[in-house]
């Protein structure tokens, strides 16, 4: 029955494309700023120098 009726037909649908977007579509990761990486990598070094 899950797929006879309208309902059904949408349940299966929905299964379907929220399968695909998970498969194929890529998650956004915001980039860190210039900066951000910098002091990142400034502090890090900083650390290992001590």
């Amino acid at each position: 029955m899950n797929g006879k009726t309208v309902l059904g037909k949408y349940e299966l649908f929905l299964q379907k494309y929220n399968k695909g977007v998970r498969k194929y579509v890529p998650i956004y990761r915001a980039k860190k700023s210039i900066q951000a990486r910098y002091s990142g990598k400034y502090i890090e070094a900083k650390r290992k120098k001590r």
